[in-house]
């Protein structure tokens, strides 16, 4: 649980689970007989004692995973990317990752990360550089400042797909800026 959000990471949902598949499918739908789509109760206590409660509405309408188109690459390596042109995009997500019907996107959400090189300076909280920009539902790209890019330095990035019910899927990639463009 995070921010109050409920979130599944890899421990739950296996690395094979986490691309679109048969056993991905089970591993969801295994997931759902244990949490029934309805109402829940959540009570909880901060760290300073007070008391937290509330109601939460669990659906099983999971939107697909975003399908990113740019940048990939075609190796095991990461694509290079002139940090003066980079455009993230993917194709909009109007499906449900299992079952049938349509999903409601609200927005998407692109996360970057700066993997390396790490940031050392102490005063500076994290390790990582990072970006996040949020983007309305009918978006399916993102020009990414050339100002936040560092040359030579490898990204992660993350693109969520955001459903109407608040139930959101990511997918990952990742890039190289070239050294000098």
């Amino acid at each position: 649980m995070s921010e109050l959000h409920f979130a599944s990471e890899p421990d739950h949902f296996p690395e094979e689970a986490l691309a679109p598949s048969d056993e991905a499918n089970e591993v969801v739908k295994a997931f759902f007989r244990k949490f029934p789509a309805g109402d829940y109760e959540v009570e909880g206590r901060t760290v300073d004692g007070n008391e937290l409660e509330g109601e939460a509405t669990f659906t099983h309408v999971l939107p697909a995973l975003p399908e990113i188109v740019n940048p990939v690459s075609m190796t095991d390596e990461p694509p290079l990317v002139d940090p003066f042109n980079l455009v993230i995009e993917w194709n909009p997500v109007t499906t449900r990752f299992i079952g049938d019907g349509p999903v409601e996107i609200i927005e998407y959400q692109i996360i970057l990360d700066q993997v390396e090189p790490q940031r050392t300076n102490p005063w500076i909280d994290g390790s990582a550089r990072r970006g996040l920009i949020n983007v309305p539902g009918n978006v399916t790209r993102l020009t990414v400042p050339p100002e936040y890019l560092l040359p030579g330095t490898l990204y992660d990035f993350e693109v969520l797909a955001i459903e109407a019910s608040g139930n959101t899927t990511i997918s990952i990639g990742e890039f190289m800026t070239m050294e000098q463009p």
